[in-house]
């Protein structure tokens, strides 16, 4: 498991996404539901397909534990976006 901590959240996900497609092709992205509006174009537009992983309430997105564990029944290359809070 890697994980990587990035300033910015909208600019970030951005050149992950472009990362992602320019040396990960393939590679599956998760995103929770719900999420911000924009994640789902960010990584559309890069190419990158994109899937979300259930988050039935707050106290379940803030979960760490239950996200991770969701998301490692996946693909050997798989990514999940954990975005913290703003504001």
């Amino acid at each position: 498991m890697v994980a990587l901590q990035a300033l910015s959240g909208t600019g970030s996900l951005r050149v992950g996404a472009a990362f992602i497609a320019k040396f990960l092709p393939g590679t599956k992205v998760y995103l929770s539901n719900p999420t911000w509006g924009n994640h789902n174009n960010i990584f559309a537009d890069a190419g990158v397909p994109a899937e979300k992983y259930r988050c039935s309430s707050a106290s379940r997105c803030r979960d760490t534990t239950t996200r991770l564990t969701y998301s490692s029944t996946g693909a050997p290359q798989l990514l999940a976006v954990l975005q913290a809070h703003c504001h």
